[in-house]
Formats: C-alpha cells, sequence, structure tokens
C-alpha cells in the first residue's frame, strides 16, 4: 500500500529553521519533495547549487533529481542554475566519497585519476593478495597444524578446510573495515584469569548450597538421583587444581604458536611484520610456552558438569541449579576466549600483512574499492 504524502508534508520543502524527516512509502513522492526542496533553496536565494550536498542510493535516483531540477530552473527562466545542476553535489553517497577523493587526491595520496572498482575486481584483488600473503607469512607445515586447532571437527578435507578460512577470513576483513577498528585493536588481550577464578569461587559456593540441601533435605527420589548425579560429576571433575594452575600464572603468555604446540620448548623463525615499523626480517625468538592446554582440560570438564544438570526437579533446589548451569555457562564462555585468543592473535597478525598487500596492490593499479 503506498501512503501518499501529506499538504503539511508536502509544506516541508520550505522549512530550514529544522531537520525534517519525512517518512512514506514507495512511489508516494518523496523524491518529488526532495526536488522541490532543493530548487526552492536555490530560488528563494538561500542557498546556492554548490552549497547543497544531497545524498540519494542509486545513480538512477541521483540522474532523476537531476533532470526534474534542471526541468524546475527551465520553466523559471534560471538558465546558469540550470546549466549549474550537472556540478552539484547531488548523487549517491559512494559518487560523492570519490569526488572528495579526486579534488584531494593529494591529501588522501592516491593518483587523481583513480578508479573504483566493482565488487568482482575486488573480490579478485583481495584473493591475489591474500594468496600472496600465505606465501610470504606461512608454510605448509604451519598452516597444517593451525588449520587443525581451529577447525575441531577433522572431518573436511585439508583443500576444503583451507578454503572455507580463507573465505571466512575475507569476511572477516570486511567486517572489521565496515566497523572502522584499527585491526591492530581487534583482539582483547587481557588477562581473564581474575574472572575466571571468580566465576570457579561461585561455582564452589553453588555446590555447597546444593550440597547442603541434598543433606539436609528430605527430597524426592527422582530429584535426590539428579542432584546426586551432577554432584557427583562435580567430584569427579576435580577442577581446583587446574584453576589454581591457569589463574597461576601473573600474565598469560600468549604466543604466536597454535595451542597444540604450546607446552612445547619450540624453537622459531618469524617474519617480523612491516606493521610494527622497519622492513620485514627474519628473526630468532626461542621461548618455553609455560601452558599445557589447561582451558581445554577445564572447558571439557566444565561442559561435561553443565550436561549433567536437570531442572525438572523440586522446588527447593531448582533455583541455584539453575544458578549453577548459568554460571557454568559463564565459565565456558571464558575457557573459550581464554584458549582462542592465541588463535585470534595469529589471525589479527595475518590480517594486518593482509591489508597491507591489499592496499599496495590497490595503489599500484591506481584503484579503490567502496
Amino acid at each position: 500500500m503506498k501512503n501518499k504524502l501529506t499538504d503539511s508534508q508536502i509544506k516541508g520543502v520550505v522549512i530550514t529553521d529544522r531537520d525534517l524527516c519525512v517518512v512514506a512509502g514507495p512511489g508516494s513522492g518523496k523524491t518529488r519533495v526532495l526536488v522541490e526542496r532543493f530548487a526552492n533553496l536555490v530560488t528563494t536565494r538561500k542557498a546556492s547549487i554548490n552549497e547543497i550536498l544531497t545524498l540519494t542510493f542509486t545513480e538512477k535516483a541521483a540522474n532523476e533529481m537531476k533532470i526534474r531540477a534542471a526541468g524546475l530552473f527551465e520553466q523559471k527562466g534560471m538558465e546558469q542554475e540550470r546549466q549549474e545542476i550537472e556540478f552539484a553535489y547531488l548523487s549517491t553517497i559512494h559518487s560523492f566519497c570519490a569526488r572528495i577523493l579526486r579534488e584531494n587526491a593529494i591529501e588522501a595520496v592516491l593518483d587523481p585519476q583513480f578508479r573504483v572498482m566493482d565488487e568482482l575486481e575486488s573480490v579478485r584483488l583481495k584473493e591475489q593478495a591474500l594468496e600472496n600473503t600465505f606465501k610470504e607469512r606461512t608454510d605448509e607445515k604451519t598452516l597444517d597444524t593451525f588449520l587443525n586447532d581451529i577447525f575441531w571437527k577433522q572431518f573436511d578435507s585439508k583443500k576444503s578446510r583451507l578454503k572455507s578460512f580463507k573465505e571466512n577470513l575475507i569476511q572477516l576483513y570486511e567486517k572489521i573495515r565496515s566497523a572502522s577498528v584499527p585491526i591492530a585493536e581487534t583482539v582483547n588481550i587481557d588477562d581473564l584469569s581474575p574472572d575466571i577464578s571468580s566465576s570457579y569461587n561461585r561455582l564452589e559456593e553453588l555446590i555447597k548450597e546444593i550440597n547442603d540441601i541434598y543433606s539436609g533435605s528430605k527430597l524426592a527420589p527422582k530429584t535426590r538421583e539428579k542432584v546426586e548425579y551432577v554432584l557427583e560429576r562435580w567430584n569427579a571433575s576435580n577442577m581446583q587444581k587446574e584453576i589454581k594452575e591457569l589463574c597461576g600464572r601473573i600474565v598469560k603468555p600468549h604466543s604466536s604458536l597454535p595451542p597444540s604446540q604450546r607446552g612445547q620448548k619450540s624453537t622459531r623463525t618469524v617474519t617480523s611484520p612491516p606493521y610494527e615499523g622497519g622492513e620485514r626480517g627474519m628473526v630468532d625468538d626461542t621461548e618455553k610456552i609455560a601452558e599445557d592446554n589447561i582451558d581445554l582440560v577445564l572447558l571439557n570438564k566444565a561442559k561435561t558438569i553443565h550436561s549433567s544438570i536437570n531442572l525438572q526437579v523440586s522446588k527447593d533446589v531448582k533455583t541455584p541449579l539453575g544458578a549453577l548451569r548459568d554460571e557454568l555457562k559463564v565459565l565456558i564462555g571464558l575457557l573459550v576466549e581464554d584458549y582462542s585468543t592465541d588463535i585470534k592473535i595469529m589471525i589479527r597478525d595475518f590480517l594486518a600483512n593482509f591489508d597491507i598487500a591489499y592496499s599496495e596492490r590497490k595503489k599500484v593499479e591506481g584503484l579503490i574499492d567502496f
């Protein structure tokens, strides 16, 4: 159903002392109102054509507005304005941005004759830059180990996993660019040990509460059985040792090694990333990674206890059991975050180098993307 614009909305073409929003369906006259507003500002001498910025979503709409505005100026005998409309700031957002860059090419460090790539050309250039980055930054053995770390289910072939990984890398890169977040700031490397310790302490409090209810209440047989099952799983997990080991570290030694290589003494030859300044070079990095997949051990234990909780129990124990399940979710989330930080750091550093490679290719070929 089309919403026809009201007289009051159409009169909005002459309102200039406040922000104005016109909301209406397709074909209801929004473009006409915008054109008449544009023309009214010019004919009443409230603004010249080059002082008005008008943005649309499509080239078709922009051209239609220019034709309509030119017709209005011609009707009023405003020949100069009719000619100037062709150079008005009336275009799509992309065209406007390209115009600003072209007019300020030196400040933007761009070739004034740059060309805006279409989507297919941009995809091609990204894929080429990605392949070159892989060749320069990884070897087959390291890449295979890394893929094993991030793909927990090894059902797919290496070729399929690599293809999926590359596609996801480009998607992630685009999301980071769209969010206008510097790649260097995309990974939180804060030590999560205090949060993990706090979550575990809360779990112990809840277990004590549940155990007190279990010991002192006359629970229904089915409820007692379910509570006993949870308590058995908790006692069997004996997470306290790993929690102390994990949280006893003063600083978590996040490394650029895949998680599967942690806990080993490793001599690595890595390429120093150019985005940190200076030229690319090879450096030797020998270090002891003081971690042995504690996160994964704890993660499996926490998930086992979480899956053992059944909330179809009597009211007196349902609330603390529900709280226990919720807190286990918190702990699981923290452990996943802690475990995956090294992977995310590796991906972040790789994307930083890919961004440099992609930007250099665009610069060399005099191209920009949307």
